[in-house]
């Protein structure tokens, strides 16, 4: 990707949505980065994806929200502490966009799953795109139909683990706003 291109992406991105996500600790980051810098940088479908330079291992919770979502989210995650997250697995691939793959990793944590539906009861939303499930997990990146398969990227890790200490509500010009989970 050109600079002037990266710059256009980054002056015109924005979303049709507000989201709910995880950040996940540097060494979390570091790791998935680490993968990314081994794959085909043309397999990446730079519509979507920032590139490595930019890139922010993130679990998100919720896509779909509006700007006014934010005081009863904050409100209602007063409810939770920290929350055990545990990354695992192998690469997996979501299909479902006509446009783009999204290679990610699974994860173990319940409270995500708690959250997302209490959320989706609370503000009576249900998130474009989404069925009535919600699967828990760490994007690796966003890559162009195909170039991406399942089970095709060895993380060079059974787990990693950490606690989750807060999360970011991302207005639609990805501008984030950190909620402190209380522990």
């Amino acid at each position: 990707m050109t600079a002037q291109r990266v710059l256009k992406f980054f002056e015109t991105k924005s979303h049709d949505y507000a989201s709910l996500q995880v950040t996940l600790p540097e060494e979390i980051n570091n790791v998935l980065l680490s993968i990314r810098k081994r794959l085909n940088p043309g397999d990446f479908n730079f519509e979507e994806d920032k590139g490595n330079a930019h890139f922010q291992a993130h679990s998100t919770i919720f896509f779909g929200l509006g700007q006014e979502d934010i005081e009863p989210i904050a409100h209602y995650l007063r409810n939770y502490g920290a929350i055990p997250f545990t990354l695992f697995g192998t690469l997996r691939v979501f299909t479902s966009n006509d446009n783009f793959d999204v290679g990610y990793f699974p994860v173990k944590c319940d409270d995500l799953g708690h959250i997302h539906f209490g959320l989706r009861s609370l503000l009576h939303k249900n998130p474009p795109s989404f069925k009535d499930e919600y699967t828990p997990h760490v994007t690796l990146g966003y890559f162009n139909k195909g170039c991406i398969e399942p089970g095709s990227i060895n993380p060079n890790f059974t787990s990693m683990s950490c606690l989750v200490k807060e999360v970011s509500f991302h207005f639609k010009d990805e501008t984030p706003v950190y909620i402190h989970l209380e522990e």
